[in-house]
């Protein structure tokens, strides 16, 4: 990216890289950003596709796709008139629609730098629209691998945190390959030389160096200055007539035109970046031949103001965009409306008025001219442009169309007319304000009730079951209950509207409720024999008891879901409820039907859907519970570089330092709700998990703290977030050393999960402790073992070595309850695991819990009853002994004897506590006395 201030020389720099490249047989493309309310939707990509299609190799590279993917190239490009036989055209608001769009455009870019290498200049970005910005961002993951370099230019004047431009650079910038290169201006001598150059007379050294300061390392205002002097003959002494800013250079360069040649220019500046010499003849304040527009832009070129384009004669643009500002800024209020008004008529009467690159400008012109215009024609225009917009998923850019046609109209009472525009303005709200998709979900409820309110019915249940985001939406529940009482009983179209009843009140915590509407949804699929119907309630029935903490109904259905959705090759049924399905097999204790269960979809892929929400969550779900910290390295490291990328790298290596003993400091910042930005799905599933894993680690003051906080401020409604932040309540409690809450523990005792929602921290350790806690110990024992069994069978590696933690703390507390052969067997166990998950913080633990186990409890005697060694020292021991007397390190020890280096610390840790002694030293003098070496 090059980026400065305007003027500076961007374009100029671009320009000089295209053509090197091309001079050494790349392809260069060309795409330009105008203000927005210039360009068509999408216009940035229809203007590169439309140079490689000029380029030799541009017809074989369009050759190579698909007859599908060339007519979706063409909703953007028109002329290229190919029809649509392989399959019937894709809703404007389809998800998928758009995908086929951007894949088929970076499809095209790659099999056209197959060919040659490719540079791809893109100028004035911070002009970018919405669209253009979003494939910008796809293209860029998508080419990464091909031989083509993305060269743009922007102002970094002109971009602030707000704007779109802004969130799209940041996701560039973590992307491999990206650069930024900020032009700072000409130093004081390369300017002098640029003014020196410019200026056709003699300047003397305080002139110039006047100039230069002046020009503060700009090359264009540099220029423009130098130049003015140089077409008026002044006197460059005369420091009052040299221009105060580019506004006055630029003037400079027009004050050689005529007042008539000077209007045509401004037509042209209101008209836009581009333009033709019969546009602006037709739209030319007063009547008179095309020669004298031809002679005016002539005068307008001679004095560098603008520029013919050598593809197309007789159309001509500006120069430099600060030159049509310049025009457009000295026009009043009125100027601007009448001028904005014939240009419309122009553009109305002339050729090509339905052409879909100029239906954005005919609508733009209505909308500033509509004071001297018919009202109803511009509305009109305005909702082509708007239909035009949605169809190649320019969503913000439509909705602005649909906004004004809303709001412009007289009559804003009920009818089918303002119904339909409402849905439009709807659709296009609810895909394009990610930023506030509440407000698109309200403008959708509008649209659906004015429908029922004019007896739409039929319309009012098709949008009502339109596939917006809901989740998190206020207003869900009664919007659909709204519109099932005007729906058929008994249809296909109500039974869609149910499965997505269904899952709304699951969202709401109702699932009573949806599992009457669940039951219906299913009777409906049965009768039309709609299997698909059938998976989508499988589905979200599936996601209702998840939410409700039901894991076995939720895999019942989920399981039931998947098998249908795969015999249907339907990716994104799958998909949807696979990362749930995963999970609760997991908190029921059958990681291995988890696994199978991943390795049977491993194929699916719908790339319209995010890449980590679904299949590699449910990876990484899977990966965490088992422990394996490469697999979920290899994960995240497969993901598009992104925001969500950043934030769950940094998340899991936050978790993975704490498994490992390496705590990092900023993890407060992280947890804290108030800071962080983790508070919905991804980032909250691993903090939930951080903090489970933390409370086992360690505790201080502030990590309680922010248990506090998170458990007093989620908003959480469900059953199963209620769970987590329960089990999360009790084990801030022990660690605090209070007493937990009782209806805690009854919520615990009743869950139907085995485990804290979204961690591995089975709820019998919990129980245990509790019962620890409350001198049950015997109570707390059987906790502790249905914890231990829990997590072999369902394969928790790291929840079962914590489990035999807690059996060897047990036997520490109570050695009555736990002997000291069962806390050892648990103990060599746990080391091993801790040695093949990488968790030596736990080992740690368990080593400082055997040192603390009393030794009358060691039970090792000889075989008529005698101790076979002194102070009860085992055979192992004994051997553990001599080689450490030896001079070994615990490596050493667990090389020769084949067993676990942790287990070897065990050894030494039992050795040191019969013996007394207080070091490898005094361990070795004690072997020597009692003749054990």
């Amino acid at each position: 990216m090059l980026t400065g201030e305007p003027g500076i020389g961007k374009t100029t720099l671009a320009e000089t890289l295209a053509s090197e490249a091309a001079s050494r047989g790349s392809t260069t493309l060309f795409g330009a950003c105008f203000d927005g309310e210039y360009s068509p939707p999408f216009w940035l990509w229809t203007q590169v596709i439309r140079s490689a299609l000029d380029t030799e190799h541009g017809e074989n590279a369009l050759s190579q796709l698909t007859k599908r993917q060339q007519f979706a190239i063409s909703r953007i490009v028109p002329e290229l008139e190919i029809s649509d036989t392989e399959d019937e055209t894709t809703a404007p608001h389809d998800e998928r629609g758009r995908f086929e769009l951007y894949d088929s455009v970076a499809r095209f870019l790659v099999h056209l730098s197959s060919l040659a290498p490719a540079v791809i200049w893109l100028d004035d970005l911070h002009w970018a629209d919405d669209s253009d910005l979003a494939f910008l961002e796809f293209a860029s993951q998508q080419l990464a691998t091909s031989p083509i370099m993305v060269l743009g230019t922007y102002r970094d004047t002109d971009v602030a945190r707000s704007t779109p431009l802004a969130r799209t650079l940041g996701l560039l910038t973590r992307m491999r390959g990206f650069d930024r290169i900020r032009l700072a201006g000409l130093a004081p001598s390369e300017m002098a030389e640029l003014i020196r150059r410019a200026a056709t007379v003699r300047l003397d050294a305080a002139e110039s160096n006047r100039l230069v300061e002046r020009a503060a390392g700009n090359p264009l205002f540099g220029r423009e200055m130098a130049r003015g002097i140089a077409d008026s003959g002044l006197d460059p002494a005369a420091e009052h007539r040299l221009p105060e800013g580019i506004t006055e250079a630029i003037g400079r360069r027009m004050a050689g035109l005529s007042d008539s040649q000077l209007k045509v220019l401004q037509t042209a500046a209101v008209f836009g970046p581009e333009f033709t010499v019969a546009d602006i003849a037709a739209s030319a304040e007063e009547d008179g031949p095309v020669e004298a527009t031809e002679l005016a832009l002539e005068a307008a070129r001679n004095s560098g103001l603008v520029e013919e384009l050598a593809s197309s004669p007789g159309t001509y643009r500006f120069t430099h965009a600060l030159i049509q500002e310049t025009l457009y800024d000295e026009l009043t209020p009125t100027q601007l409306v009448r001028t904005h008004a014939r240009i419309a008529k122009t553009l109305v009467a002339g050729p090509g008025k339905s052409a879909s690159d100029r239906l954005s400008a005919i609508a733009r012109h209505h909308r500033e001219g509509v004071l001297l215009l018919d009202l109803d024609e511009a509305i009109e225009y305005s909702l082509l442009a708007g239909d035009h917009a949605l169809a190649t998923y320019s969503f913000s850019e439509a909705a602005d169309h649909f906004e004004w046609a809303a709001e412009s109209a007289e009559d804003k009472s009920d009818s089918p007319e303002r119904a339909h525009v409402l849905e439009r303005l709807a659709v296009a709200t609810e895909r394009g304000n990610a930023r506030d998709p509440q407000h698109g979900w309200d403008t959708l409820c509008e649209a659906v009730r004015m429908y029922i309110r004019l007896g739409l019915n039929e319309d009012a249940v098709r949008l009502a079951s339109f596939p917006a985001v809901i989740g998190g939406m206020t207003g869900v529940v009664e919007l659909i209950e709204d519109a099932l009482k005007v729906a058929i009983p008994g249809t296909i179209e109500r039974g869609w509207l149910l499965a997505r009843y269904v899952t709304s009140l699951g969202d709401a915590a109702r699932p009573d409720e949806a599992e009457v509407a669940f039951a219906e949804t299913i009777e409906i699929a049965a009768e039309h024999e709609n299997e698909r119907l059938r998976a989508r309630a499988l589905v979200h029935g599936a996601q209702v008891w998840y939410r409700a903490n039901d894991p076995e109904r939720c895999v019942t259905r989920g399981l039931e879901a998947i098998e249908i959705a795969l015999r249907l090759n339907e990716a994104l049924s799958v998909l949807r409820v696979i990362d749930f399905c995963t999970e609760s097999l997991c908190a029921t204790g059958r990681g291995r039907d988890a696994l199978e269960l991943i390795e049977r979809c491993r194929d699916v892929r719908d790339e319209t859907t995010d890449s980590f929400s679904h299949l590699n969550r449910a990876r990484y779900i899977i990966s965490l519970y088992r422990g394996d910290w490469n697999r979920i390295d290899s994960i995240l490291a497969d993901l598009p570089n992104s925001d969500r990328k950043s934030n769950l790298v940094n998340w899991h290596a936050a978790l993975k330092g704490l498994r490992l003993g390496m705590p990092d400091t900023g993890l407060y910042e992280m947890l804290d709700p108030s800071i962080s930005k983790y508070a919905f799905f991804d980032g909250y599933h691993i903090a939930i998990n951080i903090l489970a894993t933390w409370l086992q680690v360690q505790s201080d003051r502030k990590l309680l703290e922010l248990c506090d906080q998170i458990y007093y401020t989620d908003p959480v409604v469900t059953a199963e977030g209620k769970i987590r932040l329960r089990g999360l309540s009790v084990l801030r409690s022990l660690q605090h050393g209070t007493t937990p809450e009782t209806e805690d523990i009854t919520a615990l005792r009743d869950s139907s999960s085995r485990v804290i929602p979204r961690t591995d921290v089975p709820l019998e350790r919990i129980l245990g402790a509790v019962s620890v806690a409350a001198g049950e110990l015997t109570e707390a024992r059987e906790h502790v073992k249905k914890a231990i069994e829990f997590c072999r069978d369902g394969e928790l590696w790291p929840s079962l070595a914590w489990s035999l933690l807690d059996l060897i703390r047990l036997a520490v507390h109570s050695p009555e309850t736990v002997g000291r052969d069962a806390a050892e067997a648990a103990a060599s166990e746990a080391l091993k695991l801790c040695d093949q998950l990488e968790m030596p913080v736990l080992a740690t633990k368990i080593g400082e819990a055997l040192e603390r186990l009393p030794v009358e409890h060691s039970g090792h005697a000889g075989s008529n009853g005698s101790a076979a060694y002194p102070d009860g020292l085992s055979e192992r021991e004994v051997e553990v002994l001599r080689l450490l007397s030896d001079g070994k390190s615990n490596q050493d020890i667990a090389d020769q004897l084949f067993i676990s280096r942790y287990t070897v610390v065990r050894h030494v840790s039992n050795i040191f506590q019969k013996s007394g002694a207080s070091n490898r030293t005094e361990a070795a003098s004690y072997a020597h006395q009692h003749n054990l070496v």
